[in-house]
């Protein structure tokens, strides 16, 4: 048996500037509260204790802060920087004001379709889902017949693909899971099927207050770190 869990970064920059398409923006760090989200996570993970065999993470700062933080133990452990587990690429979008991109044209446009649909030079959810699914078929698959623990530090809108594939539900729905900052969702597979443990847990920040950005079906999941991370896992 596995448990995967999808941990989203905590709250960052980008995601205090809700007005803006902020796409990948790998180069944005943790806020001032995204900080004491991730110690607060830190503390959820001792009282639980939880304890990975590997960790995932994706390129962007704000997923290393957040992994820093909450996972001290691990610095010279194996995580891997893994690419699969980025933000959606909003392409030409990125940086742009969302009311200027978001017109009522524009967005019939995208939920006609809203599962295979691109930003100009982006990608689509699809392409989203297949890559976080590619990643979690090579976890699972590394280390058969034995109880592994696997965590992927990821963002929002990557962690709502992946579910879409994981249950196997509506992908037209897939924008209206609700994934907030350091959120533990936890899925379990055995036997060739995933079922969830729980989805969107995120008490251990309810007294810090939640991300004050609102969901969005485009909404992105948000200075140089120094980290001891291995490049990439195959």
């Amino acid at each position: 048996m596995t448990d995967l869990y999808l941990i989203r970064h905590a709250e960052s920059e980008a995601n205090l500037a809700p007005h803006i398409i902020s796409g990948r923006s790998n180069h944005t760090l943790l806020s001032k509260r995204g900080k004491r989200q991730a110690l607060a996570l830190r503390q959820r993970f001792k009282q639980e204790g939880i304890i990975f065999d590997e960790v995932y993470c994706s390129p962007a700062l704000r997923a290393i802060e957040t992994t820093n933080l909450s996972l001290p133990q691990y610095i010279h452990a194996r995580i891997c920087i893994a690419d699969e587990l980025q933000e959606i690429d909003q392409g030409q979008w990125t940086g742009r004001v969302r009311t200027e991109v978001y017109t009522p044209e524009q967005l019939m446009r995208i939920n006609s379709d809203n599962w295979n649909f691109a930003a100009p030079g982006g990608e689509s959810q699809s392409d989203v889902g297949k890559r976080m699914y590619n990643l979690t078929q090579k976890v699972i698959t590394k280390e058969q017949n034995t109880n592994n623990v696997k965590a992927f530090f990821t963002h929002g809108v990557a962690i709502k693909c992946l579910l879409s594939i994981l249950l196997n539900s509506d992908r037209t729905m897939a924008w209206r899971w609700n994934i907030e900052n350091t959120s533990i969702t936890q899925m379990k597979y055995e036997k060739g099927t995933w079922w969830p443990a729980r989805i969107n847990d995120y008490a251990h920040i309810f007294t810090l207050g939640s991300t004050p950005e609102p969901m969005h079906f485009f909404r992105i999941g948000k200075n140089s770190v120094q980290t001891d991370y291995q490049p990439l896992c195959p």
